[in-house]
């Protein structure tokens, strides 16, 4: 058993800035597996495999729906805590576990269509976890990194994922098409374990426990557990009605609502109206993805100097005229190289838009429950993700194939109209009179 002053063999995440970021970028990126495996992977091979196109819009909209339900396990993990391993630090531990146990259901499952109710509740399963462990994850971010730091870091944190979710994408399908689904459970499983082992070497703040049976205490300057639970929910419903909250709020739940879509328009256009192969469409999408991470980094650091609110409305304005461009072009996505091209400013895009309005939502968040709302605000707009994909049959079904383009431009305009009332300085005011600055 070690004692307190040989613990410090092992530095904390709050001590060392480049520990934080490399740290919080590879749970980051352990949480991209299982998206890249079940919303990537999975709807393009599905729909190679001749599945019918609302079956694969079910799946991925079951699959997606964990994330929308953050919102529990944000006021759960605030009420529930072990500071002496750290305030979130043995959630993540958990999470991560509990994450290679459901990878490991896949070795199960081998018929998709025979099987596809199956294969849909071990996928749902193992986002659960993987929500439960960006939950917990967040909370540790917004806790440890400074106010400065935020903008890099999301970058840093959006680009693991990413990393994570379009090595994934692509490899899974190689997986799937050669090995079937038990490996692809195998490899998921093998991979969150490696990489989950992370969370058992380096503590939140120096002097906790690495684990529940070591030595350690409290850090005398870490956050407190909220354990009075009527208060919790009491201050997270006058921050929630906040105006510049409920703005942002739309602004994201409209473009997320656009990824869902877009998680089974794009498998659909490129396999099915394009005649690509669905380890083409994958590879495609894991280039863009790795593209857009890398670029990530930089964005970070751009959004951080010239404020979040400008960064949002760039990004709304120039993926609404990306997709307005399509509209008049989209006979051109036939040529390979074109349609590449297209998937890979869709996802820079994307990209911006994520870090800009996930770094926007940390700087509006109350400190006593920075977590909790934070899970909150992260769960409505999987939400609206998840409601894209389950709506998206239905929407070209009155819009056409090419009028979807248009559908998808006119949200994006309609981003830029809400974003325009936001107001950071009235919200930093607010939080003064409320103490919650």
């Amino acid at each position: 058993m070690t004692s307190p002053s040989s613990s410090r063999a092992w530095p904390a995440l709050s001590e060392h800035k480049w520990l934080r970021l490399v740290t919080f970028t590879l749970f980051y990126l352990c949480q991209g597996f299982p998206i890249g495996l079940s919303q990537i992977a999975f709807p393009a091979w599905l729909t190679a495999q001749g599945l019918d196109l609302a079956d694969v819009a079910s799946f991925t909209a079951i699959v997606t729906l964990p994330w929308a339900f953050k919102l529990v396990a944000g006021p759960f993990m605030d009420r529930l805590a072990f500071p002496a391993m750290g305030l979130r630090r043995p959630w993540v531990v958990l999470a991560q576990t509990m994450l290679v146990l459901a990878s490991l259901i896949l070795l199960g499952i081998h018929d998709p269509k025979t099987e596809l109710g199956a294969l849909t509740v071990a996928c749902t399963l193992m986002n659960c976890f993987a929500a439960m462990q960006d939950v917990a994850v967040d909370g540790m971010a917004i806790t440890v990194f400074r106010d400065d730091e935020r903008g890099t870091a999301t970058g840093f944190m959006v680009a693991g994922q990413v990393a994570g979710y379009s090595f994934t994408g692509w490899l899974c399908v190689v997986l799937l098409n050669d090995f079937g689904i038990p490996a692809t459970g195998l490899l998921t499983a093998c991979s969150v374990g490696a990489v989950g082992t992370i969370a058992l070497l380096f503590r939140e703040r120096p002097g906790e426990r690495l684990l529940p049976w070591s030595r350690g205490e409290a850090h005398p300057e870490a956050p407190k557990p909220e354990r009075r639970t009527g208060h919790l929910f009491l201050t997270l419903a006058r921050l929630f009605v906040l105006p510049m909250g409920l703005v942002l709020v739309g602004v994201e739940a409209s473009y997320r609502m656009l990824e869902g879509i877009s998680l089974v328009w794009h498998p659909k256009i490129a396999i099915r109206d394009l005649g690509f192969s669905d380890e083409d469409y994958a590879k495609w999408v894991s280039i863009g993805s790795v593209t857009s991470a890398v670029v990530g980094l930089a964005m970070g650091l751009l959004i951080d100097r010239i404020g979040q609110k400008r960064g949002i409305i760039i990004g709304l304005a120039s993926n609404a005229a990306l997709y307005a461009i399509l509209y008049f072009v989209s006979p051109s996505l036939k040529d390979p190289v074109f349609a590449a091209i297209m998937l890979t400013a869709v996802q820079l895009g994307s990209q911006w838009m994520f870090i800009s309005t996930v770094s926007l939502f940390m700087k509006i968040c109350g400190v006593r429950v920075a977590a909790t709302q934070f899970s909150i605000y992260m769960a409505l707009s999987n939400l609206a993700k998840s409601f894209g994909s389950k709506a998206y049959p239905t929407i070209e079904a009155e819009t056409g194939p090419e009028g979807m383009f248009l559908f998808v431009s006119a949200v994006y305009v309609f981003g830029i109209v809400l974003i325009a009332f936001f107001d950071l300085a009235r919200h930093k005011r607010t939080l003064v009179q409320l103490g919650e600055a």
